[in-house]
């Protein structure tokens, strides 16, 4: 603690000259020097007093190379590091901390009073360092949950602590939004997307080995105009390969016929004519002009698909 003088000081007394002992002149430059070493880094004028005189303004530790401990007692010094003077503390047990290096703290040699392997340090404040102890449950990560969001140990929130749409490959669909009555599918290999909503109507089809679902009919109803010619293709429409057909005629006899699958009979009341009609996914074709062909008759049909 610096203690204010209680005499002010005045480096122009004694008055005297030197002819007769030359102290008075010693006397003042030796308060001169004095004043001198202590303004290095102390408060001090060369006259008058003040309440702060002998505080440190500064202080200067010059380089030392050799720090015996001392019992009792803590040495505060500098030592050369890499030929440049860092600060660094000896405890009475001879421990020595390098508390500064390359112009910033050492914190590398720093230690908190208590602390454990695992825990982590964080900025509580703007001027405050705090411990956060590990958790030791499985698995737990740092998040900003805390107090005033400071950091703390949490488990990942996925409604609001991730971000992006999660791949295929690691679990996920790749998608981010989907809308009100879409259909998630494999549009290709290793590949999912949504299927945008059919029309009012409309079922959801298998288009076979390869090929992604689509949204089409199992049913097609449909009318044509006989022409009497032999191998009339018919455009039925029906966007896929017919698993059944039915034809009729609002004729007299109002005869139907009847295909079931490919390579059975077509069937016309009572007569069976396997090779009376052929299918495709857009057309049948009748190679009989007098069966269901009659010139200006309307005839009506009926496609239908099932496996």
């Amino acid at each position: 603690m610096a203690i204010k003088p209680t005499v002010s000081w005045d480096e122009t007394k004694p008055g005297g000259g030197r002819d007769i002992s030359l102290g008075d002149n010693d006397i003042k430059e030796f308060k001169t020097q004095v004043r001198e070493v202590l303004a290095a880094d102390h408060e001090i004028s060369s006259s008058g007093q003040g309440a702060l005189w002998g505080h440190h303004n500064i202080v200067t530790l010059l380089v030392q190379t050799s720090i015996t401990a001392l019992a009792n007692a803590g040495k505060l010094y500098a030592k050369d590091v890499s030929a440049k003077a860092e600060l660094h503390y000896k405890d009475e047990d001879g421990n020595e901390i390098q508390i500064t290096t390359g112009g910033a703290i050492n914190l590398s040699s720093g230690k908190f009073a208590s602390q454990a392997q695992g825990d982590v340090f964080y900025a509580s404040s703007g001027t405050a360092i705090a411990r956060l102890a590990k958790d030791t449950n499985a698995t737990r990560y740092l998040s900003n949950t805390g107090t005033n969001n400071n950091a703390k140990w949490a488990q990942i929130n996925l409604a609001n602590g991730v971000t992006g749409a999660l791949p295929m490959a690691n679990g996920g669909t790749s998608l981010s939004t989907i809308a009100k009555g879409e259909i998630l599918h494999a549009s290709a290999a290793n590949t999912l997307a949504a299927l945008a909503v059919g029309n009012a109507g409309k079922v959801l089809r298998a288009n076979g080995a390869g090929n992604a679902v689509s949204w089409g009919s199992n049913m097609k109803i449909g009318t044509y105009t006989g022409n009497g010619n032999a191998g009339r293709a018919v455009t039925h429409g029906a966007g896929f390969s017919p698993s059944a057909i039915i034809v009729t005629s609002p004729g007299a006899t109002r005869d139907i016929g009847i295909w079931l699958s490919p390579g059975d009979a077509m069937i016309f009341g009572s007569t069976s004519n396997s090779n009376a009609i052929a299918v495709t996914s857009t057309t049948f074709t009748f190679t009989d002009a007098a069966l269901y062909n009659v010139s200006g008759r309307v005839y009506y049909y009926l496609c239908m698909f099932a496996d």
